[in-house]
């Protein structure tokens, strides 16, 4: 007879695989949330599944599976991404190898006690305890509001573009975005997998990545960082009312850093970025790992350990280092507080070899190498030091800097200081002070002259202003207060519980009514405009800048889909700039740029030096410059050899090629206020022919 749970185990799996395969996707077209949704729990599912094999533990969180579950399937996709890379496989081997893991993983929990799969500790369900999730809750669904701010940009033009390639490509390779296949990309994208993971999911959903990034993911992804500071937190040995208070001040302490290049800027208006998942959501998972396995060393927790590093690996290099360089920090204060010296260095072994793995690409001969700079000097002398840098750095000479106090404000860095000296007083009784006083320690690294130089030379000067994305905000601020409320009248202890949580609301409505204020009008989702869910907007006019035309997703899509169809062998396409233009690649694979994302990004992505970058966006300035006469547009059109021009809103300059050199530029579709021109072939004099 088939035991009945063998039975259960191949329904759950016949579910799941139609739930993988099936187009229900198409019966939910109306609700692209809905569809968000379905596919972020399938997403997770690959994750969970290797969780439960790997911690067989009945009793473990339902926050614990989430937040390493969602670990796991980054590192998995990522894995499996990199092996159709280098194989040249494409986006379907990535997709039943997901599901392939589930089935294994489902198949093994089968053969044992049912338990071990299971998420919730039921023991933990109490009343008491129900009522310390209030608070909890009211943080994280105010983190993901918050964090919805449905405008795309900057480094959001490169990670869509790769999660369209990922998603359209036959198969996978290092080929560049919008330069053809003869250029490969840097290096610093050949680990870089989160943006297939959005692929994935994007996939799953049945939603285009502009729509994905913009829109939907962000308020999840803002749910998945607290779950992962909550895991963070527990494992530091803090209760649960006392987690409450970590996440209300982490999330008070991000609305107060809202300034240009601070924290909470980027945490709330960029949080579907590679290096802010990788910040925000992966490190805290990491280092929530490595105290487990600290506090309870086992070989299955230290595997878990290493492949949440790994999955850290496969997102983002800079957030790797830096969570490298708390581990060992971290480490450091362990070994001198407790002494044990085979667990902690058996973990920072495998985080060093995680982490030089990882390392091996910043040493690949390519052309994007030569424009990385590792120290001050090197940028000047190549004329890349541009005024963003500028702004983010104190620069007194060329070896001595510094991360400017406009990144860390001199209060949070007074805050800070108070906080290390309270950690270092109880550094020897508690881990969470340990913690705590690594994680300051490299965060104090970038803002003395004396070491900002040396962190610069393993992630790069340019790169310092964002180690402060990693302080431990709300864990140290709740370390500042007492750990019980020992001090309530005895008569309350039976209510002890529904005033803390009271307290801790009123708390929390106080602070925020204390913060937000000043700092609404930084916060892109306190300005939603009405036609988001059709509208696309750059971050630029999310903050109010003027919009010149009406863009929609699904004129910009049907666009990209049509120059795909009319140059299926690939076309050189230039976009009015700068956002039609750098929309490009997220829409159409078979686009061929002349420019992306100005002349810093076109020396990254096309293999090309600074001049030669600054010459081509010189060239598309004067090719959509009103004063331009007609034989110069052509003579720009013809050294490049552009055959489509994509133009949101009327191209005037059109009209008066096609007069003065007919048939020079020809209209060939309208979608919306989008109007694609096939440029007919021209000579050197600007002559048609």
């Amino acid at each position: 007879m088939i035991p009945r749970r063998t039975i259960a185990a191949a329904f759950v799996l016949i579910v799941w695989s139609g739930l993988w395969f099936a187009p229900w996707r198409l019966w939910l077209l109306p609700w692209p949330w809905v569809r968000t949704v379905l596919a972020l729990v399938l997403f997770l599912a690959p994750g969970v599944t290797l969780h439960a094999v790997i911690i067989r533990d009945a009793k473990a969180r339902p926050s614990e599976r989430i937040a390493y579950g969602f670990a796991l399937s980054v590192m998995l996709t990522g894995c499996f991404g990199l092996a159709s890379c280098v194989a040249h496989r494409g986006l379907t081997f990535v997709l039943i190898a997901l599901w392939t893991t589930i089935a294994m993983g489902g198949l093994r929990l089968a053969r044992s006690d049912w338990r071990v799969a299971s998420a919730w500790d039921r023991t933990a369900l109490t009343r008491t305890n129900v009522l310390q999730l209030i608070p909890l809750l009211v943080v994280m669904m105010l983190a993901a509001r918050l964090a919805w701010a449905p405008a795309g940009g900057t480094d959001d033009f490169t990670y869509v573009a790769r999660i369209t390639a990922f998603q359209q490509a036959d198969t996978f390779s290092f080929r560049s975005l919008g330069f053809g296949d003869a250029i490969t990309i840097p290096p610093r994208y050949w680990l870089e997998y989160w943006t297939l993971s959005e692929a994935v999911i994007a996939t799953l959903a049945g939603v285009h990545g502009l729509e994905l990034t913009n829109n939907y993911l962000a308020p999840f992804l803002a749910l998945l960082a607290f779950a992962g500071l909550f895991e963070l937190a527990r494992s530091l040995g803090f209760s649960r009312p006392r987690t409450a208070v970590v996440l209300a001040a982490q999330l008070a302490s991000l609305i107060a850093l809202t300034e240009s290049s601070q924290a909470g800027k980027f945490f709330f208006n960029n949080l579907t970025e590679d290096k802010i998942v990788a910040a925000f959501v992966l490190a805290p998972i990491c280092l929530a790992a490595t105290t487990r396995y600290w506090a309870a060393p086992a070989r299955c927790r230290l595997l878990l350990a290493g492949l949440c590093y790994l999955a850290l690996a496969l997102t983002h290099p800079t957030s790797l280092a830096v969570t490298v360089l708390i581990t060992f920090a971290y480490g450091g204060c362990e070994l001198l507080a407790t002494g044990q010296w085979r667990g902690v260095t058996r973990l920072l072994a495998v985080v060093a070899v995680v982490t030089a793995a990882a390392s091996i690409p910043r040493f690949v001969d390519h052309p994007a190498r030569a424009h990385v700079h590792f120290t001050v000097t090197e940028a000047k002398a190549a004329g890349e030091f541009g005024r963003s840098r500028m702004s983010r750095l104190v620069v007194d000479d060329q070896r001595r800097f510094r991360t400017a106090s406009s990144v860390v404000p001199q209060l949070a860095q007074a805050i800070g200081a108070a906080v290390l000296i309270a950690a270092l007083v109880r550094v020897r009784r508690e881990r969470a002070a340990r913690y705590v006083v690594g994680a300051l320690l490299v965060m104090a690294l970038p803002l003395l002259q004396n070491t900002a130089w040396l962190l610069g030379l393993l992630i790069t000067p340019f790169h310092l202003w964002r180690v402060p994305w990693q302080a431990p905000f709300g864990i140290g601020l709740a370390l500042m207060i007492p750990p019980s409320a020992a001090a309530l009248p005895r008569i309350m202890q039976r209510f002890r519980p529904l005033i803390a949580v009271a307290c801790q609301i009123v708390a929390l409505i106080i602070v925020l009514v204390t913060v937000l204020p000043h700092t609404r009008r930084r916060l892109f989702s306190f300005k939603i405009p009405r036609d988001w869910r059709s509208g696309l907007y750059t971050d630029r006019e999310l903050l109010g800048s003027p919009r010149t035309c009406r863009r929609t997703y699904a004129d910009l899509i049907a666009m990209g889909r049509l120059i795909d169809t009319l140059a299926p062998g690939g076309a050189v396409v230039v976009g009015d700039l700068p956002d039609t233009n750098n929309f490009l690649p997220s829409v159409s694979t078979k686009a061929r740029l002349v420019l992306f994302r100005q002349a810093g990004g076109t020396v990254q992505h096309a293999g090309l030096t600074l001049e030669e970058a600054r010459v081509r966006e010189a060239a598309l300035t004067r090719l959509f410059a009103a004063d331009a006469p007609g034989t110069e547009r052509l003579e720009i059109l013809s050294a490049y050899r552009v055959e489509f021009v994509l133009y949101c809103g009327l191209w005037p300059e059109a009209g008066e090629l096609t007069a003065t050199h007919p048939p020079a530029v020809q209209l060939e579709a309208t979608a919306g206020d989008f109007r694609l021109y096939r440029v007919r072939g021209t000579d050197g004099d600007g002559a048609s022919h």
